[in-house]
C-alpha cells in the first residue's frame, strides 16, 4: 500500500501479434471488425456508467492507422469521435519489431503514423512502447529524438533475461548527443511509481490478441489499484501523460550509454529468402528516392507494406498449432509435412511472405512495379554458368590490387593481400569466407535454457516458455559442425575483374539432416579493389532438427583496433553492449567495418542480417563480451527458435558480400 501517491494513470492495452493466434490476416481481421468496436463500446459505456472507472484503450499507431483506412464511413466517424472524445489513444511506434531489421528510412516510416493521426487530430504524440521482445538498439535514440519521442517504454516477455537497467533511466547516444526517457518492466505491463513525483502507472494488459477487457475486468483493476493506492485518484491516461510528468519533474536518473539489443534477433534468420527480397527492395527505395523515380505517396504505400517484414510475428504458435514434439528426423519430416496440421501450420509462414507480394501491388500497374518484379528476379539463386572459365591452374591469383590465395579444402581464402599497403587481411588461420554447417543437441538447449529462462521453474511460466524456447522431444546426443569440401576451382578474367569460382560439397552423414547437396563460392576482385563473394546453395532439404550455417570474416588482426555494426543509421561497438543485452548476436542493415591499426576493412552485407561478434554464437547465452580476435560470423540461416519461426526451409539460397580495405583511419 502507498499513501503517499496522489494520481495514478491507468493505462489499458492488448498486445498485437500479427499472427501467432491465428493467421494474420484473422488476426487483423478480428481487430478491425470486433476489437476496435468493441473496445470504443466499452469505453463509451464505462464513462455513462462508471465514469470514475474509465476506459481508454492505447494502442500502436498502425491499427488505428489501418482502422482509418480500411474502416466503412460509419465506422470511420465513430473511430474520429472516439479519438476526439480520449477514449483511443495511439503511441508513437507502429507495433513491436525486430528493430534491428530495419533501416532508418523505414524506421522513420512507422513514426510518420503516429505523426499523420497528429496531424489529422490535433494531438502531439511523444511516448511509444514495445512488447515481448526484451531489447533494442541504442542507433534508434537520434531518430526517436527527431520525431519528438521523449519516452520509450519496454515491457519483456515474461520468461526472457531483461538486461541489466534500471527500470526508468535516460539512454543515450553520445555520437548524436541525443536521448530518451527509458521505462523497463519485467512483463508486458505493471504498476509503477514515477520517479521524483508522487504519481504512478499501471499498464493493464490483456494478453496475445485478446482484445479489450470486460466491463467487469475493467472495474475489478480499479477496485485492486485503490487498495493499492488509498489516497489517489485515478485517471484513465496515456503513455504521453506519464511522459509530460517525468519531463516536468525532471528526476535525477541513471544515464545509461551502452548498447542493449535484442536477444530474440536470432528469429529472423529463419527464412533468407523472405529477407533477401526484403532488404533487395529497401535498396530499390533507396534509388527510387535518390533519382526521384517515385512520388512520397507511392514510396510511402511501398514502405508501410514492408513494415509488415519487421513485426515481430512470422507466423502461428508451435504449442497450439504443431504440438507435435516427436517428428524431428528429416527423413520423418518429408512425410509429416503432407499431414494437414503440418501443412495449416507452414501455411502461416508463406502467408508471412506474401508482404513483399503486397509491397509490389502497391505499384500496381506501373514502371515501379515492372522494376521492382525485375529485382526479384534478378536476386534469384542460379547454379552459376561455367561459359568463360577455365580451370584454375592453381589455388593463387594475382591482381593489381591483391594476392589472393583459396583453400583448397574448404574454399574460403586463406591468402589476401592488399598490395599498395603491404597489408594481410587472411592467411592459414585466418581465413575470410569460410562457411560452416553447424547443428545442435539436446544439451545445448538445456544450457540455454538454464541461461536465459527466467522462472523456468515456475509453473505458470514453464508451461509455455519450454515449448516456445526449445526443442521439447528432441533426441540429439552430440552437437555437429562441418565445413564444405571443394570439388573444383575455376577462373575467368575479364578486362577489369577476375572472377575465381569454387564449387563444394558436404559429406554425406550432414547432407543427410538438413546440409544442401551444392554449395559455390564466387570470389569476384574488382580493379577498384573490392572483393565481392557471392554464395549459394542448392538442393537443400527441408530440416527441423536444428541447423545453422556461418560464414566466417576473420582478418589477421581482427584482436587490435576496434570493430562497429551499422544499425539503422548508426554504428554499433560490440564491445559496448550492456550485461543481459545481446552480447552474441546482431541484427544490422549495412556492413560490418574493422578499424585496425593498418587498414579499415568494411564487409557489406546485402542478403544476412545477423552476425556474431568474436565467435559463432546461437543457444549460448553466456553474457561474455566478444573476444574480437576471433573476427565475425555472419549467420545465413538458422532454425534454433521456435514459437512462431519458421522451422524449416529448403529453398535454394544466395548471400552476397562485398569486402573493401582502406587506410585506417
Amino acid at each position: 500500500m502507498r499513501t503517499d501517491i496522489d494520481l495514478v494513470h491507468v493505462i489499458f492495452k492488448t498486445h498485437l501479434d500479427v499472427g501467432f493466434t491465428d493467421y494474420a490476416r484473422s488476426v487483423i481481421d478480428r481487430y478491425m471488425n470486433t476489437f476496435i468496436p468493441n473496445a470504443i463500446t466499452l469505453a463509451e459505456t464505462m464513462r455513462e456508467r462508471h465514469p470514475e472507472e474509465p476506459f481508454r484503450w492505447t494502442v500502436g499507431s498502425w491499427l488505428i492507422y489501418e482502422y482509418l483506412e480500411r474502416a466503412t464511413s460509419d465506422q470511420r466517424t465513430r473511430m474520429e469521435n472516439a479519438v476526439r472524445d480520449d477514449l483511443v489513444a495511439w503511441h508513437a511506434v507502429p507495433f513491436t519489431t525486430h528493430t534491428e531489421l530495419m533501416d532508418e528510412r523505414l524506421f522513420r516510416r512507422g513514426l510518420r503514423l503516429s505523426q499523420t493521426l497528429d496531424a489529422r487530430f490535433g494531438k502531439r504524440t511523444i511516448a511509444a512502447k514495445m512488447t515481448d521482445v526484451p531489447g533494442h538498439t541504442r542507433a534508434m535514440i537520434p531518430l526517436l529524438a527527431e520525431a519528438g519521442v521523449r519516452l520509450f517504454h519496454v515491457g519483456v516477455n515474461p520468461a526472457a533475461t531483461v538486461p541489466a537497467v534500471p527500470p526508468v533511466f535516460t539512454w543515450r547516444d553520445e555520437a548524436t548527443s541525443t536521448d530518451v526517457l527509458m521505462m523497463y518492466q519485467q512483463v508486458y505491463g505493471d504498476v509503477m511509481v514515477l520517479p521524483g513525483t508522487t504519481e504512478a502507472v499501471a499498464i493493464v494488459f490483456t494478453g496475445d490478441n485478446h482484445g479489450p477487457p470486460s466491463p467487469d475486468s475493467v472495474r475489478m483493476t480499479y477496485a485492486k489499484l485503490r487498495q493499492q493506492f488509498p489516497n489517489a485518484t485515478f485517471v484513465g491516461s496515456t503513455l504521453d501523460a506519464v511522459a509530460e510528468c517525468l519531463l516536468r519533474a525532471n528526476p535525477d536518473l541513471p544515464v545509461i550509454t551502452d548498447e542493449i539489443g535484442d536477444t530474440w534477433i536470432h528469429g529472423v534468420g529463419t527464412d533468407p529468402t523472405k529477407i533477401s527480397q526484403y532488404k533487395a527492395l529497401l535498396r530499390l527505395r533507396d534509388r527510387w528516392i535518390t533519382e526521384g523515380a517515385a512520388s512520397d505517396a507511392q514510396v510511402g504505400a511501398f514502405e508501410r507494406a514492408l513494415l509488415m517484414i519487421p513485426e515481430h510475428t512470422w507466423g502461428m504458435d508451435l504449442k497450439t498449432f504443431l504440438p507435435d514434439y516427436e517428428n524431428y528426423a528429416t527423413a520423418v519430416l518429408a512425410e509429416k509435412r503432407a499431414d494437414p496440421m503440418f501443412q495449416h501450420f507452414e501455411a502461416s509462414w508463406t502467408e508471412q511472405r506474401s508482404y513483399i507480394t503486397d509491397a509490389l501491388k502497391t505499384l500496381d500497374g506501373t514502371a515501379l512495379q515492372a522494376a521492382a518484379e525485375a529485382e526479384l528476379e534478378a536476386i534469384k539463386p542460379r547454379r552459376p554458368d561455367l561459359f568463360g572459365y577455365r580451370a584454375a591452374p592453381s589455388s593463387t591469383f594475382e591482381t593489381d590490387q591483391w594476392s589472393v590465395g583459396v583453400d583448397e579444402k574448404t574454399g574460403a581464402l586463406n591468402t589476401l593481400i592488399l598490395k599498395p599497403a603491404q597489408h594481410t587481411l587472411a592467411d592459414s588461420t585466418h581465413p575470410i569466407g569460410l562457411v560452416t554447417y553447424e547443428t545442435f543437441s539436446s544439451a545445448d538447449y538445456d544450457r540455454y535454457w538454464h541461461q536465459y529462462i527466467r522462472d523456468r521453474e515456475h509453473g505458470s511460466v514453464r508451461v509455455w516458455a519450454h515449448p516456445d524456447n526449445t526443442k521439447p522431444g528432441l533426441r540429439v546426443d552430440a552437437h555437429g559442425s562441418w565445413h564444405p569440401r571443394v570439388e573444383g576451382i575455376w577462373t575467368r578474367e575479364d578486362s577489369d575483374t577476375t572472377h575465381i569460382l569454387v564449387e563444394t560439397s558436404f559429406a554425406d552423414d550432414c547432407r543427410q539432416i538438413g546440409a544442401p547437396s551444392v554449395l559455390t563460392l564466387e570470389y569476384v576482385v574488382d580493379a577498384d579493389g573490392g572483393i565481392t563473394l557471392d554464395v549459394q546453395w542448392f538442393g537443400k532439404p527441408a530440416c527441423r532438427l536444428p541447423e545453422a550455417f556461418w560464414l566466417t570474416v576473420l582478418p589477421v588482426d581482427s584482436g587490435e583496433g576496434a570493430w562497429t555494426i551499422h544499425k539503422l543509421g548508426g554504428e554499433i561497438d560490440p564491445m559496448q553492449v550492456i550485461s543481459g543485452g545481446a552480447r552474441t548476436l546482431h541484427g544490422f542493415n549495412g556492413a560490418v567495418t574493422h578499424h585496425g591499426p593498418k587498414a579499415t576493412t568494411r564487409i557489406s552485407s546485402l542478403d544476412a542480417v545477423l552476425v556474431a561478434p568474436g565467435r559463432p554464437s546461437l543457444l549460448d547465452f553466456h553474457n561474455r563480451l566478444p573476444d574480437m580476435s576471433g573476427g565475425v560470423h555472419f549467420n545465413l540461416y538458422n532454425n534454433v527458435w521456435g514459437t512462431n519461426f519458421p522451422m524449416w526451409f529448403e529453398d535454394d539460397a544466395r548471400f552476397r558480400f562485398v569486402l573493401r580495405a582502406g587506410p585506417s583511419r
